[in-house]
Order: structure tokens, then sequence, then C-alpha cells
């Protein structure tokens, strides 16, 4: 239970990072609102972040719930790991002249 007065980003960082991890290594990650009507589960859960508020850099405003923050860290989790991944397959074959490791490296980002 938090406070009224905790900020979704707050709120956020207290119980999303462990269940992100969990999420991305292929278990299931649940987060329950409950509450009466009027308490403010749909503002924490982040149904009222709409297109009008997403600006083009991509960062997320305070008003943005947990849901959205939620699905742009797992894209940035996803993003470190395709590096990571990238930055070990190119260290494992670096020695190897015969497959340059460029060619073994086909990863895009749109």
């Amino acid at each position: 239970i938090f406070p009224t007065t905790i900020k979704n980003v707050d709120l956020y960082n207290n119980v999303a990072p462990p269940l992100l991890n969990a999420f991305l290594n292929g278990f299931n990650a649940t987060v329950l609102a409950y509450g009466q009507t009027g308490s403010g589960k749909t503002y924490t859960m982040g149904s009222e972040a709409h297109t009008a508020n997403w600006r083009d850099d991509n960062i997320l405003n305070d008003n943005d719930g947990l849901i959205p923050r939620f699905i742009s860290g797992m894209f940035q989790s996803l993003i470190q790991r395709r590096e990571e991944a990238e930055k070990a397959l190119l260290q494992s074959v670096d020695g190897d002249k015969e497959r340059p490791a460029s060619s073994l490296v086909d990863f895009q980002v749109s």
C-alpha cells in the first residue's frame, strides 16, 4: 500500500523492476489496482496516457502510468540485451578471419 501522494514514477520504481526482470525471463507478471470508484486506478495504471500526450522524443511525462512505463522499460531492456548479445557475439568471433563478425549480426531497430 502506497500513500495517495506518491507520483507514478516513484510507484513504478518501487514495484516494476523485479516484475519486468521476471517477465523478460519468461514468467508472468501482474500488477493489480484495486479501489473504489474515482480513487485513481485508471490514472495510476496509465490508460489516461493518450497519444496527444506522447512526445516525439519518446520520453514519458509525469502523467504516464505504470503500463506505459512498463512497456518503455521493456523495450529499453530488450535493446540493452540485444546490444550485450551483439557485443558478446562480436567478441567470440573476433579471431575468426574466414567469417567476419559483421556478417553474423543482422539486427535493426526502427
